[in-house]
């Protein structure tokens, strides 16, 4: 388990947030 496990949820938060927004 690295950065990357937290980077692949956060980016698709920000995708999600982003098309929301």
């Amino acid at each position: 388990m690295g950065p990357r496990c937290t980077l692949h949820p956060l980016s698709l938060l920000v995708q999600v947030t982003a098309l929301a927004a």
